[in-house]
């Protein structure tokens, strides 16, 4: 019980500590976090949401990339919510497996997220659920500023080689 308060205290520390760099940075200028952050954060997250939902699901970090990249806040979570939401929780019955992946690729940092859910086209609100998810379409909107402040990204989604999705974020590498 005291390590799950923990991390939700961290979790809401972080959260406002990135909410703070974010009203402190000028209009149009990018505010940005190590991946060593966006990786604590993430870990806190998977956690109380595996937690949550235990014993539905489990989760893997894999990091293959410089912890000091950096990167804009909260980057990677609309997609670890949406394979939660929209691909884990539909599939009952079946433990589900959630991997996040970062890697550098040819000047780019990829961020991979992977899940064994229902899968594109199978996937409906978990029971009982009025939350329509807007993850994809904010993400969207964040990459078009990016390129627009000269980090060219994309985003894909695609069905997974054994069912399942797997999200991908491309983007340059930050200097």
């Amino acid at each position: 019980a005291s390590d799950h308060l923990v991390r939700i205290s961290r979790l809401i520390r972080d959260v406002l500590e990135l909410s703070l760099k974010l009203d402190q940075s000028p209009k149009h200028n990018l505010q940005t976090i190590t991946l060593k952050e966006e990786l604590q954060f993430l870990e806190n997250y998977l956690h109380l949401e595996a937690e949550q939902h235990a014993p539905v699901f489990s989760y893997e970090i894999r990091n293959e990339a410089s912890d000091q990249l950096l990167l804009p806040p909260l980057l990677v979570q609309p997609l670890v919510e949406n394979a939660i939401l929209h691909g884990i929780l539909p599939n009952t019955g079946k433990s589900g497996r959630i991997l996040v992946h970062f890697r550098e690729d040819a000047g780019q940092l990829v961020i991979t997220v992977t899940d064994n859910g229902v899968g594109l086209g199978n996937n409906r609100p978990s029971q009982g659920s009025r939350y329509r998810s807007r993850g994809g379409e904010l993400l969207q909107k964040r990459l078009q500023l990016l390129q627009q402040l000269g980090y060219p990204a994309k985003y894909s989604v695609q069905s997974g080689p054994e069912g399942g999705v797997v999200a991908e974020i491309r983007i340059k590498i930050m200097t």
